[in-house]
């Protein structure tokens, strides 16, 4: 598996350098949330768009259920600008229901299904879903709809805090929706790297289910 990491504001200043060192191979940083970007996105995409670290990147949204579809896509095309064809395609983080059970299924496909819409044209690159398993598959009652997307899963086999370096625990993870397996998966949302010097030093720490290859063909997908 390829390790990767993504990121936003709470890590605080990142050392490229020292994650290229590490073994990191790609990064999602966060874009916006809502409609509000995020205040360190600019700063790391500029700088890894002007520094070639050998670490494919891209941009994430996290989705509010009880916002716009539409508004929160432009608002996340607008402060991403662009997607190169070495980028891999943009994620949706979508993890919690803000509007407390108020909307019917067709009203969450509806929304989810148009915000993904709209940043595929935009992108003209098919968008990952992350997400965890347990929460998806009640917010959306198991339905399979968007099975035909990539999965980037959030699922943590271990309470124990571990190093990028250290083997991903082995682990059967939960899978319904219609997946049958993970592209990506967050196996941990407290990591170490050795030789960072972030804030508190923690990172989410993820792996790409697939060859160095199969990682730089997603870019294109």
């Amino acid at each position: 598996m390829i390790p990767g990491v993504d990121l936003s504001h709470y890590q605080g200043d990142i050392q490229w350098p020292v994650l290229q060192q590490a073994g990191v191979k790609f990064a999602f940083l966060k874009a916006t949330q809502g409609t509000n970007p995020d205040p360190s996105f600019s700063g790391h995409w500029n700088y890894l768009n002007e520094n070639n670290f050998g670490i494919l990147k891209s941009a994430y949204h996290f989705y509010d259920t009880s916002m716009d579809p539409v508004a929160q896509a432009n608002a996340f095309s607008f402060v991403v600008g662009a997607l190169k064809s070495n980028d891999l395609p943009p994620v949706v983080d979508i993890e919690k229901d803000a509007t407390n059970g108020s909307q019917s299924l067709q009203q969450r496909i509806q929304g989810l299904q148009t915000f993904i819409t709209t940043i595929q044209k935009k992108f003209c690159k098919k968008p990952i879903i992350y997400t965890d398993m347990a929460f998806f598959k009640d917010y959306f009652q198991n339905a399979p709809v968007f099975s035909g997307y990539p999965l980037f899963l959030a699922e943590y086999p271990t309470e124990k805090q571990l190093q990028i370096t250290d083997p991903v625990p082995t682990f059967t993870p939960r899978m319904g929706c219609g997946w049958s397996k993970y592209t990506f998966l967050q196996y941990s949302e407290n990591g170490l790297i050795p030789g960072s010097n972030n804030a508190g030093n923690i990172f989410d720490l993820d792996v790409f289910n697939g060859s160095m290859s199969d990682l730089q063909a997603l870019c294109s997908s």
